[in-house]
């Protein structure tokens, strides 16, 4: 009982901020009565078939090419509903809560404690928990039953695990490699979002198996050969699985008419569209006007024709990018910028600051910790990079603000658990006060010129401008104009 005491207290700072994002939830899931049902197409689709599965007559859904985990475990926790009388979504709604406070509370500050060495002050995590909630809520992965928070979840889970591993405290427990390769085998499956993240993690994880010293290496070979083979078999057993569950219930679905495009064909779908718009979820959709002048240069006369259903081909799509490098790099930075752009749900300028000041944090935490070339391919940067791809596909296809949570929950919480922030506004606060102070009063002439604060400033103002000059293609629509609260 005193071990289980000192454990808690241990702990208590974890325990309390996983509470209040468990909290939030419940108070954002309070007011959701069916979790997106009948508002979002995903939901409204696959809840067919999660309410019939065990039925045997299961309804198809679109949402079945996203594998077996676009059912388990929702199906479970429908069928325990019943099972104890409860509403449909009770279960649903409290394994929602406890994937963002996961996530929020231990996930993210565990990674970035690892990756930046530092400690995770309290007051910090809560306020990282509060923004990711503030500026998340809008995209409605968090309230509705989707994919997008569960496969976050897993991600950063494997993250979490492959930071372990990393520390070779876990060398000689077979089990947790046999864990961490279920949770990136699962990661992975969820539409190949993750998969070039997953396949970075597992290079991070057998270098951290392989690269201690010689005499290390030769004595403990034989464990370090079974750990690698035990997480590399067991990351495949998930995915083997996701093919059997679409032999046995998704091919069968599809012989029997349910249209159910293999996830192939999306991607297919995406890439030959030629990312014509950004696609902004509920809110207006901005043209990519770059990449019609490509469209309508390429076709001519037959541009009409095409533009209603036309679809390039992945050939031609590949073509066009090697004719018009420039245009397709600039359609890509455009999608970045709105990857990182957390708007809140009225374009609010305060959350489009916060987001740019994050992102601008991030990067000045991980590169005043990079003192030379060498340090820039240390085998962590695998990991930031393997966030940073999880969203490459919005770059290149098809764009909505929850593809992109895992890249925006680690610059959010780097840039704002590390010092760099506060110290900079402590630093300030003296600053001033030296300014006013008889005593220690200084001149102009003896200030040293904030570099870092004024590149910071260039960086938000680009930030701004460019978002505001991608507006302007919409029109003008006074819908889309900027906000200053939330």
């Amino acid at each position: 009982m005193k071990t289980l005491i000192l454990k808690v207290k241990d702990k208590k700072d974890s325990i309390i901020s996983f509470g209040f994002a468990f909290a939030l939830m419940v108070w954002l899931l309070k007011q959701t009565v069916a979790m997106g049902v009948g508002v979002g197409g995903d939901v409204t689709d696959i809840w067919k078939t999660i309410t019939s599965f065990y039925s045997g007559d299961i309804q198809p859904s679109y949402v079945l090419y996203k594998g077996f985990l676009s059912v388990y475990p929702y199906v479970w926790f429908y069928e325990l509903s019943k099972v104890f009388g409860v509403g449909s979504w009770f279960f649903i709604k409290i394994f929602h809560c406890f994937l963002f406070s996961y996530v929020s509370a231990i996930g993210f500050p565990y990674i970035v404690s690892k990756l930046l060495k530092i400690e995770i002050k309290f007051w910090r995590r809560m306020l990282v928990i509060f923004l990711m909630f503030i500026l998340w809520k809008p995209n409605c992965a968090l309230q509705h039953m989707m994919i997008d928070l569960p496969s976050l979840t897993l991600f950063v889970l494997s993250v979490t695990a492959a930071l372990k591993i990393a520390e070779n405290k876990l060398k000689t427990r077979k089990s947790f490699f046999i864990y961490a390769g279920l949770i990136m085998g699962m990661a992975s499956t969820y539409t190949g979002q993750y998969l070039p993240a997953i396949l970075l993690l597992v290079v991070y994880v057998l270098v951290s198996i392989f690269s201690k010293s010689k005499e290390d290496l030769d004595t403990k070979k034989l464990n370090r050969v079974l750990s690698a083979a035990c997480l590399l078999i067991a990351l495949l057993i998930p995915r083997a699985y996701n093919s059997y569950f679409e032999k046995t219930v998704v091919d069968p679905l599809r012989e029997s008419g349910g249209w159910i495009p293999s996830s192939n064909t999306w991607t297919n779908l995406g890439l030959g569209q030629a990312k014509r718009r950004y696609n902004l979820f509920f809110e207006a959709t901005i043209p990519n006007n770059r990449s019609l002048a490509i469209i309508k240069q390429d076709k001519g006369e037959e541009y009409e024709a095409f533009a209603a259903n036309g679809v390039y081909s992945k050939e031609e799509v590949f073509n066009l990018i090697r004719k018009h490098p420039v245009d397709f790099i600039t359609s890509w930075c455009n999608s970045f910028l709105l990857t990182v752009s957390m708007r809140g749900q009225h374009r609010a300028v305060l959350c489009l600051f916060t987001s740019y000041t994050a992102l601008f944090l991030a990067m000045y935490a991980i590169f005043k910790r990079r003192k030379t070339l060498k340090d820039f391919f240390a085998k962590d940067i695998l990991i930031i990079i393997g966030f940073i791809s999880s969203g490459l596909v919005t770059c290149l296809m098809h764009f909505e603000p929850r593809y992109v949570m895992a890249f925006q929950g680690l610059f959010l919480s780097m840039g704002l658990l590390d010092d760099t922030l506060w110290h900079g506004i402590k630093n300030f606060v003296l600053w001033v006060k030296k300014m006013f102070s008889k005593e220690d009063h200084i001149s102009i002439s003896e200030m040293k010129f904030p570099y870092a604060f004024a590149i910071y400033v260039l960086f938000v103002i680009m930030c701004f401008t460019n978002y505001a000059a991608l507006l302007e293609n919409v029109g003008p629509d006074p819908s889309i104009l900027f906000n200053w609260i939330y």
